[in-house]
């Protein structure tokens, strides 16, 4: 069973988060059964690391499902996402996934893949205006 169970008919999930102050600037995140999290100066992880690696997970989830179900086979997948300020000087999130595939059609095939990916994740929906999706194919060389 997954943490949070979500329904498709209303766009609600029933995730139980809770974050408690723990001393200074850290917290204690807990994420209804899965291990706590540790957040803040002390343990080196910080909000900004978090909504980063939420946005580039989502990605990765949305990408993999969709290429999963239209057949692309994908040999790896790799991803970076960073805090920058935009073209107007307001904060945005980049996101640069590397994909690698086995054949220049998979590779032109998982290309479209993307837009569809950000419209698909909820997640990443929240974010879509100060989102930039910077992604790479590579086709693996045959050994």
């Amino acid at each position: 069973m997954t943490m949070c169970q979500c329904d498709q008919t209303t766009d609600e999930c029933g995730c139980t988060l809770e974050l408690v102050w723990d001393e200074d600037l850290n917290a204690t995140a807990l994420t209804g059964g899965a291990s706590p999290i540790r957040i803040g100066p002390a343990v080196n992880l910080l909000p900004h690391q978090l909504l980063a690696l939420a946005a580039s997970s989502s990605l990765m989830t949305s990408f993999l499902e969709l290429a999963a179900a239209t057949g692309v086979p994908v040999e790896g997948y790799v991803s970076s996402a960073r805090l920058r300020a935009g073209a107007n000087g307001e904060p945005e999130l980049a996101l640069t996934p590397c994909v690698v595939v086995s054949s220049e059609n998979d590779g032109r095939l998982v290309a479209g893949l993307w837009p569809e990916a950000v419209r698909y994740s909820r997640t990443l929906g929240v974010l879509r205006d100060r989102l930039r999706i910077e992604p790479a194919v590579r086709v693996a060389s045959p050994t």
